[in-house]
């Protein structure tokens, strides 16, 4: 079962980076989105949390890699991002977890922060609702930099600083 939803959505995730149709896209996140609820990735098996975090990470990528910017992709950006974090435990010793599971927990971080900026909009939020964001995304700007420094990769660190 798991193997099945695993090609099921490499394979999506493969068609959405190569169309060039938007809607095609959008359609095939959604699925993708609705088939990883269902995988439940083993929680003593570094290779499945590995791929768990990946996966979802890799989907957040597509959703801001569409060229027409909408909240609802922005939205399930955000869904995504939080499932590729949701197995590492906050009081983990990064130093403890493998650097290539930890590089997609700084890509989470990462596309995290990204999104939230995106999300921000000074002509129509309050004053307080963009500081809340500015302030999350700054948070996980500075998470994914400090998981990329732990897994010792440097591209991590330096495209999380830009965020910052």
């Amino acid at each position: 079962m798991s193997e099945s939803i695993i090609f099921e959505v490499v394979s999506k995730l493969e068609i959405i980076q190569n169309t060039s149709s938007e809607a095609q896209s959008k359609d095939l996140i959604k699925d993708c989105y609705t088939t990883l609820l269902d995988w439940k990735a083993k929680e003593n098996d570094e290779t499945e949390l590995e791929l768990h975090a990946e996966l979802w990470a890799r989907l957040a990528v597509c959703c801001l890699a569409l060229k027409e910017e909408s909240n609802q992709m922005y939205k399930y950006s955000v869904q995504c991002v939080e499932k590729s974090l949701s197995l590492l435990n906050p009081n983990s010793d990064l130093s403890k977890i493998q650097p290539t599971r930890l590089r997609w927990y700084s890509l989470a971080d990462y596309l995290y922060s990204a999104t939230l900026m995106k999300m921000l909009n000074q002509e129509t939020q309050e004053k307080e609702s963009q500081e809340k964001l500015l302030l999350n995304a700054l948070h996980h700007a500075v998470e994914a930099a400090f998981k990329g420094a732990k897994a010792n990769i440097n591209v991590l660190v330096l495209d999380a600083s830009k965020q910052i």
